[in-house]
């Protein structure tokens, strides 16, 4: 099985772990209305306090015009989902070109504007690594929430796979090893990603890595009392991914999970194919099992 076949597959989804993924595409809105501007730049890192709830009605706004009084100049789309476009965007305050999410309030589901958007922005307020995607501001609208983020100018690893073919051993080591390092990073803040997977990993220009969409991370901290990490059983990411436990349905280390998914994009990357048949997921259940059973992971790690 290609790479390209089912990196798309459904995300598994459980408890407060559900939200839109579907890549319908939808033209932003437009008209005359008051603006209700507010920056939600340094706010607390609680996410109850970053986003209010959807309001019953809302007059639209115009991206261009607003992002202009925070001095960036809009232009084309990168791409298009449901509820939210990515534009590239100059900005005169750092005097690059940023990449802009504009999100659709009407559009999206309103568990995404209240609960998983807003964790996203508080984790990744928290975050500064030369691997890992910065968020430098959000601004909050009447009709649309933009998130101002890097630009990759490369694309990501998925389509960097589809264009090239198999990864050369030695790009996939720079590639891995900083991969590694922004995950040992997260890890370090007690915060898990629980989505690596080639699509969220983007290419700079000069093809560094740049790990992005922290919608379904989250803190994980060690338990004071045991000093293990406390478990999770909200089951999120994509079944190619998955470890064996979030497959079976029980409780997981978030690390661990982040962990098994960096295994299978190191696999990915160097096959440019998927290492398990994520298409029929009894079949994906068993072949993900027996490889756990019949590796001896200690001494892969000695390996070097």
């Amino acid at each position: 099985m290609s790479a390209s076949s089912n990196e798309n597959q459904d995300h598994l989804a459980a408890d407060d772990c559900e939200r839109n993924t579907e890549n319908r595409q939808t033209k932003p809105e437009s008209g005359d209305g008051d603006e209700k501007r507010k920056t939600r730049k340094n706010q607390g890192s609680r996410p109850s306090d970053y986003l209010p709830h959807l309001p019953r009605e809302e007059p639209p706004d115009h991206a261009g015009e607003v992002l202009a009084a925070y001095g960036y100049v809009l232009g084309d789309s990168l791409g298009k989902g449901s509820y939210a476009v990515v534009k590239v965007a100059f900005s005169k305050k750092l005097k690059r070109q940023v990449a802009i999410k504009i999100i659709l309030k009407k559009k999206a589901p309103e568990d995404y504007i209240t609960k998983f958007l807003p964790r996203e922005i508080s984790v990744m307020k928290q975050l500064s690594h030369p691997n890992i995607i910065v968020l430098h501001e959000a601004i909050e609208t009447s009709s649309r929430i933009y998130l101002v983020m890097d630009m990759a100018d490369g694309g990501d690893l998925l389509d960097y796979i589809k264009t090239n073919g198999p990864v050369s051993e030695p790009e996939a080591r720079k590639f891995f090893r900083q991969l590694v390092d922004a995950s040992e990073y997260l890890h370090s803040l007690d915060v898990v990603h629980r989505d690596l997977k080639c699509e969220n990993i983007l290419l700079d220009r000069n093809k560094n890595i740049l790990l992005s969409d922290f919608g379904f991370a989250r803190t994980q901290p060690m338990e004071y009392n045991t000093g293990k990490r406390r478990l999770s059983m909200t089951f999120c990411g994509s079944y190619a991914y998955a470890p064996p436990e979030i497959l079976r349905g029980i409780a997981y280390d978030g690390t661990r999970s982040d962990v098994w998914s960096l295994g299978v994009v190191l696999f990915t990357a160097l096959c440019a194919k998927l290492p398990y048949d994520d298409s029929n997921l009894r079949l994906l259940m068993e072949q993900v099992t027996e490889t756990a059973l019949s590796y001896n992971w200690f001494n892969l790690l000695d390996l070097g």
